[in-house]
């Protein structure tokens, strides 16, 4: 079963999660709540305070990262040593020259001559691993691309292959491609059978967490996914496009293993101080509403750029 918790901010999210934990740690089944990296240990010490230390300690409460390393951890399948960003910078450098010699570039002919122009491909190469783009599968996609990006293309696909190829002779592993390996590794082994998997405090997904995900959804026993958003998935210029386009993502998963599933509505509403800031976050961007008093608590700032937004918030906290 797959389950949707939704709701806008402050709805009791992730308090619905808790409860459900709680009623999920039998001592039997593996509990796994897979949260931001930035907000572990705020969650962590919330999780326990609510919890207790005996449910605490039969619940894995980890990052995406985290996750990762402990299916490493437990099946063995990655060795090696990481890449440092410096270490990266270098096996790019011997990819470059590499190629430069072998003559192997037509678009970029001029730019691989220019050492600024490494950072601009561990650039594109990161990318392309963030998104669960091999070496093989770039090459394979050229053959139907649009004639005008195809030789671009073409040298983009022998500088990942060139670098990806040097950094396997020299021993070393990208730390970029870890979920999507132990993404892998989990299916071949039924890593989620029989769990139940929690995700909290996510808006949305970059492609290997997704291919975790996946994973989890296939295997778990229960799966729930709480979304900020108010459940008007139809919107697309919503406050909530993006939680939005995140469900209709995990829907299609869902469909894929055709799992159940359903909508959990959370509505606690008006948890806010004051009610200035409960009618803002309840009308803003929606239609027209009677206004009501800001009681100093609202200020409305037009900031010439981002920085000077900062600044302001920043002289006000």
């Amino acid at each position: 079963m797959v389950n949707f918790i939704l709701g806008e901010s402050g709805a009791g999210k992730s308090a619905y999660i808790t409860e459900c934990i709680r009623k999920s740690c039998d001592g039997i089944k593996k509990v796994f709540v897979i949260i931001p990296e930035q907000f572990s240990f705020e969650y962590e010490r919330k999780l326990y305070n609510e919890l207790g230390s005996n449910i605490f300690n039969n619940v894995y409460v980890l990052s995406f990262t985290r996750l990762a390393k402990m299916i490493f951890d437990k099946f063995g399948d990655r060795t090696g040593e990481y890449a440092s960003d410096s270490k990266k910078t270098v096996l790019m450098y011997l990819a470059m020259k590499e190629i430069e010699k072998n003559k192997s570039l037509s678009y970029f002919i001029r730019q691989i001559k220019n050492r600024s122009f490494i950072n601009e491909a561990l650039q594109i190469t990161a990318d392309l691993r963030r998104s669960c783009v091999s070496p093989e599968n770039f090459t394979s996609k050229i053959l139907g691309a649009d004639e005008k990006i195809r030789e671009k293309a073409s040298d983009i696909s022998v500088i990942y292959s060139t670098y990806d190829r040097i950094m396997r002779e020299k021993g070393y592993k990208d730390s970029l491609t870890d979920i999507t390996e132990a993404a892998a590794i989990a299916n071949m082994n039924d890593f989620f059978e029989g769990s139940v998997f929690f995700v909290d405090e996510f808006e949305s997904f970059s492609p290997d967490e997704f291919e975790m995900l996946d994973i989890a959804i296939a295997s778990a026993e229960n799966f729930y996914i709480s979304l900020c958003t108010n459940g008007d998935k139809q919107n697309e210029f919503s406050v909530f496009a993006i939680s939005d386009m995140t469900y209709r993502r995990i829907m299609s998963i869902v469909s894929k293993y055709r799992k159940e599933c359903k909508d959990i509505k959370t509505s606690n509403k008006n948890n806010l101080r004051t009610q200035a800031l409960n009618h803002l976050s309840n009308s803003i961007f929606r239609k027209p509403v009677p206004p009501v008093s800001s009681e100093n608590c609202v200020k409305i700032v037009e900031a010439r750029d981002i920085y000077s937004e900062v600044d302001f918030v920043c002289s006000y906290i």
